[in-house]
């Protein structure tokens, strides 16, 4: 579903992770910029999709720390690793502040061959699908890697109309940057809700 100006269309119910990964692609091919990922890294299919979405795309995914440690938790050989071909691992400034706080450099020190710096998103913009958060909206202006850049939201449509939702919205306006809604609830379906019913006999 397209989200344009000031609210959000509601997605069709029932859709699947696979129409996710479609549509997607679809949107990460026709960016001629970096393409910003706003998702949940701790929804594992989600960033199963966007990786796929990137790849089949001709493009390299680039996930957050958090999104790099989320992954390297599951311990799962069908999830994408910081170690992988087309994937990379930026650190953000927030993430790196609490990082020093920590002293947790283990984390880092776990990604430091697949790290991309901001010069490098600048130079290969057109290339990178990069998971997004809010909090790196100035750091992201400063790298001056926002040109032709599109913005993928793969959350509930709601969080938008939200003060944090319409804070990002107006960043993105005032960048110039169209924010497009591909996303699948993971709730049951009617039809699955009545088979278990069915199926139960309560």
């Amino acid at each position: 579903a397209m989200m344009a100006g000031g609210g959000a269309r509601v997605s069709r119910a029932e859709v699947t992770e696979a129409a996710v990964e479609d549509s997607m692609r679809a949107t990460i091919q026709r960016s001629r910029g970096v393409v910003l990922a706003v998702y949940s890294p701790q929804n594992i299919d989600r960033l199963v999709t966007l990786y796929r979405a990137a790849v089949r795309a001709g493009r390299d995914f680039v996930m957050d720390l958090y999104a790099a440690s989320m992954a390297a938790a599951t311990g799962r050989p069908t999830v994408p690793q910081a170690s992988w071909d087309h994937v990379r691992v930026y650190l953000p400034r927030v993430q790196r502040r609490r990082v020093i706080d920590a002293g947790a450099f283990d984390r880092t020190d776990a990604v430091r061959g697949e790290r991309i710096y901001p010069e490098e998103l600048a130079v290969r913009a057109d290339e990178l699908v990069l998971t997004f958060r809010a909090s790196m909206m100035h750091e992201l202006a400063d790298a001056a890697c926002l040109r032709d850049a599109t913005c993928i939201w793969s959350l509930w449509p709601g969080y938008l109309d939200q003060p944090a939702g319409l804070k990002l919205k107006s960043w993105l306006k005032s960048q110039g940057i169209p924010l497009e809604g591909h996303h699948a609830s993971g709730h049951a379906s009617v039809a699955d809700l009545q088979r278990l019913v069915a199926a139960l006999v309560p």
